[in-house]
C-alpha cells in the first residue's frame, strides 16, 4: 500500500506541467513569434521571428510591453511601453511620442494564439504564443 501512495504521488507530480496555459485569456505573458507584413498583393506569409518581444496583459487592464513598442513595427530591444486594453473592444489603447497622440491596435486570440493587428494600409500583423498565465 505504501508503495501505490508513493507511485501515485510520483505519476501525479510528473503528469502537471505548465504546457496547459490558458490562452482562451488575453491575461498572462506573450513572446511574438512571427510577424506577416503584406506587400500589397495578399502574397504576405507571418516570416518566424526571435525578438523576444514580449506583452503582458494583467487583470487590471493594463499591458506591459518589452524589447519593443505596439506604436511600429520596429524591433527594439531596449524599448518598452505601457498602455491599456479592453476586453469588450479587444483594443490596446498607447500613447505613441511618434504621434504626440493615443493609438490603438486590435488583438485577436485564434488557435491557440494573440495576434496584433496594426493600423496599416496593407496587412500588418504580430503573432505571439503564450510563455506563462
Amino acid at each position: 500500500m505504501r508503495w501505490f501512495m508513493v507511485i501515485s504521488i510520483f505519476l501525479l507530480t510528473i503528469s502537471c506541467n505548465n504546457d496547459d496555459l490558458d490562452t482562451n485569456t488575453v491575461i498572462g505573458t506573450w513572446e511574438i513569434n512571427a510577424r506577416l507584413v503584406d506587400p500589397g498583393d495578399g502574397s504576405g506569409a507571418f516570416q518566424p521571428l526571435s525578438s523576444g518581444k514580449q506583452l503582458v496583459f494583467d487583470e487590471n487592464g493594463t499591458v506591459m510591453i518589452s524589447r519593443g513598442t505596439l506604436c511600429d513595427l520596429v524591433n527594439d530591444e531596449n524599448a518598452s511601453q505601457t498602455g491599456t486594453y479592453s476586453h469588450e473592444s479587444s483594443l490596446v489603447t498607447i500613447i505613441c511620442e511618434v504621434f504626440s497622440a493615443d493609438s490603438s491596435v486590435r488583438y485577436e486570440l485564434k488557435d491557440d494564439n494573440l495576434f496584433i493587428y496594426y493600423p496599416c494600409f496593407e496587412a500588418c500583423v504580430e503573432r505571439y504564443r503564450k510563455i506563462a498565465d
